[in-house]
């Protein structure tokens, strides 16, 4: 049987290499939790008429696009969100996710993201 002894140096090397390589494949943390969880939450607080909440809790490219009184007046406009969301599916787009929702006879698609290790509402389209 052929075994090697890397002794204290060899083994704090070995692991200092594991960790270095973790680092650099790592990129952007995917996070643990449910994209469609992040984006049924996001439509419950919007339904229970806290659009404002909602708001808040949206990735910064969601804010850049669609400013707090624009975002009003798309819930406002859009009187289906008020109603329960039925989740569809989920669909992949590179580092984003694409959760569909019917709400009554409105379609809705919430886009998430990752940022710092979660899901972050990116998008929203309905219609």
């Amino acid at each position: 049987m052929n075994t090697t002894n890397l002794g204290i140096g060899g083994a704090a090397t070995a692991i200092l290499a594991v960790i270095a390589w973790l680092f650099m494949s790592a990129g952007t943390p995917t996070p643990v939790a449910d994209p469609a969880m992040t984006a049924a939450a996001f439509l419950a607080e919007i339904r229970s008429g806290k659009a404002d909440l909602a708001w808040e809790g949206t990735g910064s490219e969601f804010k850049s696009f669609m400013g707090r009184d624009q975002f009003r007046q798309f819930v406002k406009n859009h009187a289906g969100l008020r109603i329960a969301a039925v989740a569809g599916e989920s669909v992949a787009t590179g580092p984003l996710r694409e959760c569909s929702f019917t709400c009554g006879t409105l379609k809705v698609v919430v886009i998430v993201g990752p940022v710092d290790g979660h899901w972050k509402v990116e998008g929203i389209r309905a219609g």
